[in-house]
C-alpha cells in the first residue's frame, strides 16, 4: 500500500495504490471530505493511516478505481 497524490483530471486527490490499482480515499466509507493530497490526510489527526487501513479492510470492492496510464 502506498499513499500518493494524483490528478484524475478534476484536480489533485489523495489516493492509495494497492498492487496496480488506485483507490480514491474520498470513496472509502467514513470519508466526509475530498482530500487534495497526502498532507491533508496526515493533518486529519486521530491516526489517519489506521483509519485508511480500517476503511480498506471494510471495503470489499473499492468503489472508485483509477488506473494510471
Amino acid at each position: 500500500m502506498k499513499l500518493l497524490t494524483y490528478d484524475s483530471g478534476s484536480g489533485p486527490r489523495c489516493g492509495v495504490l494497492i498492487d496496480d490499482q488506485m483507490v480514491d480515499l474520498t470513496a472509502l466509507p467514513g470519508a466526509d471530505q475530498t482530500l487534495p493530497d497526502v498532507r491533508a490526510l496526515l493533518e486529519l489527526g486521530d491516526s489517519p493511516i489506521d483509519r485508511v487501513v480500517d476503511a480498506l479492510a471494510r471495503t470489499i470492492a473499492p468503489p472508485l478505481l483509477f488506473f494510471p496510464q
